[in-house]
């Protein structure tokens, strides 16, 4: 198993640079709110002028096709250990619960958060995807 984060999925679904890099495969997790993390960040596209918001729509429906491949954990589940870890690390509870979930997991982090990757790569196998 793998674990893929928010900014992860987002440059899937923005087709940023890299993107094909990402792993997504039916053996591939994330945290529920990873979704909603996305839509903002497409959200944020749109406001920048970067995507029309037809284009919005188009990858919030690919955003719920590839929520639907994924296998969803509760964010809920990994607050205490995801709280030790930003603590320890300096990082956000936000980020960390990622980290908590691949150590649950025994599974590697894929990220394009380069402070994330740095603090995860103490307790899992990580991989930063810029």
């Amino acid at each position: 198993m793998i674990v893929v984060d928010a900014s992860s999925i987002a440059k899937v679904v923005m087709q940023g640079e890299g993107w094909e890099r990402v792993p997504l495969s039916i053996d591939t997790a994330t945290l529920d709110y990873s979704f909603v993390g996305v839509a903002n960040a497409v959200w944020k596209a749109v406001l920048q002028g970067r995507v029309s918001a037809e284009e919005a729509r188009r990858k919030v429906e690919a955003l719920r096709l590839i929520a639907s491949a994924l296998v969803v954990f509760r964010a809920a589940d990994y607050l205490e250990r995801g709280l030790e870890i930003a603590l320890m690390e300096g990082i956000t509870v936000y980020d960390a619960v990622y980290v908590a979930l691949a150590e649950d997991k025994g599974a590697t982090l894929y990220t394009c958060d380069k402070e994330q990757y740095s603090a995860a790569r103490k307790y899992v196998r990580a991989v930063y995807l810029g």
